[in-house]
């Protein structure tokens, strides 16, 4: 009789199952957002449950017999802190069970902030409004006042977007900047600024005419009227006048150009001259004896004088032409001509607008009879 119960009893120990559990796989790192679920894969030849589960993350299938899998489902992790977990998986009968575990590790939330532009640079004149993009995965808001001379449409908002600098008006003062700090919200706020810089108005321009005042004008011929001389003469005029700490840069050009027939035996002759202050400071001249052929002239281009407040300025123009009255129709003629093409004012808001301006002397002689 003993020795029977003896042999049942090592049959039930040789015949007891044994519990089989394995995870697959056995740990995982998630981000701080989505996506953040992970599949495990459970193989057992028993029943099974997962046990152990924290309130930041919740289970799909958490439980089951023989293989099969659940699903860990986090929620976002919004702290500055990685959290992790180890989690228990439970297989077998009671007295008889297996676990195993399953370490999950959730990273800490780390926000993101792009501001484009950086910086901008506007004019001090009609300016006009511009956008500020903004790249991020959490929320975000403007958190300076912006100052009196411009305003902030939409300065908030939730992953990408974007605001406006907007009712930008002009600048009389002087220069200025301002540094407008954008903040994400959450226990880990980053923030990152974009500058506004506004450049100074220009002053006003005020419009100015330069003008060439006739003051003198003569002529002269001989008694047979076949030699004849005319002078001009001009004084240089800027309304308004020139301030004392400005002064005027003025670039013309000079024409002169005989002709004659009988050039040989003509008389002929054509100045320019420019008199600052009382000092000539520019005098083409041409005369016959320049001449090789019927006609001749020069073009001096780009001359250059400067006048400010307290020089005066002046232009004489002499043309003559003479001819020795031996053949009918002989012809000279003389001419000299200043353009005024252009004016620049240093150290002053003015322009001048109504150049080019020109004038000339001209002298002709002819011999229509000599009977």
């Amino acid at each position: 009789m003993n020795s029977f119960k003896r042999h049942i009893y090592k049959n039930n120990k040789v015949n007891k199952k044994v519990t089989l559990l394995t995870l697959d796989p056995t740990s995982a790192t998630l981000s701080s957002s989505l996506p953040n679920d992970v599949v495990v894969q459970v193989s057992s030849n028993s029943s099974w449950s997962v046990g152990q589960i924290p309130d930041w993350f919740s289970i799909i299938g958490g439980s089951g017999s023989g293989d099969g899998l659940f699903v860990i489902d986090t929620q976002n992790n919004n702290s500055s802190i990685t959290r992790s977990h180890l989690l228990s998986v439970t297989a077998g009968e009671i007295g008889e069970t297996v676990t195993r575990t399953f370490l999950i590790t959730q990273q800490a939330f780390v926000p993101t902030l792009t501001l484009d532009p950086t910086s901008k640079d506007l004019l001090g004149v009609n300016p006009g409004n511009f956008v500020v993009d903004v790249i991020s995965n959490t929320s975000w808001s403007v958190i300076t006042t912006p100052p009196s001379w411009f305003s902030i449409i939409g300065g908030s908002g939730s992953g990408d977007g974007g605001f406006s600098i907007a009712s930008i008006g002009d600048n009389p003062d002087g220069p200025r900047s301002f540094e407008l700090v954008v903040s994400t919200q959450g226990l880990v706020p980053i923030s990152k600024s974009v500058t506004i810089n506004q450049a100074v108005a220009p002053e006003e321009v005020e419009e100015s005419t330069l003008s060439l005042v006739e003051t003198d004008r003569g002529e002269d011929q001989s008694d047979d009227g076949l030699d004849r001389t005319e002078y001009i003469n001009y004084e240089v005029e800027i309304t308004p006048s020139i301030s004392s700490n400005a002064s005027l840069s003025v670039t013309f050009d000079m024409f002169l150009d005989i002709y004659s027939n009988a050039y040989q035996s003509s008389s002929l002759f054509a100045s320019i001259k420019v008199i600052k202050n009382g000092n000539t400071i520019f005098n083409p001249s041409i005369t016959q004896s320049d001449m090789s052929s019927d006609e001749f002239n020069t073009l001096i281009e780009d001359a250059v004088f400067n006048i400010n407040s307290s020089d005066t300025l002046a232009i004489e123009l002499v043309t003559q032409a003479g001819i020795a009255g031996q053949n009918a129709n002989d012809l000279a003629s003389a001419l000299a001509r200043i353009t005024i093409k252009s004016a620049e004012f240093i150290g002053s808001q003015r322009q001048i607008i109504n150049l080019p301006i020109s004038e000339f002397s001209r002298t002709d002689s002819l011999l229509v009879d000599v009977g």
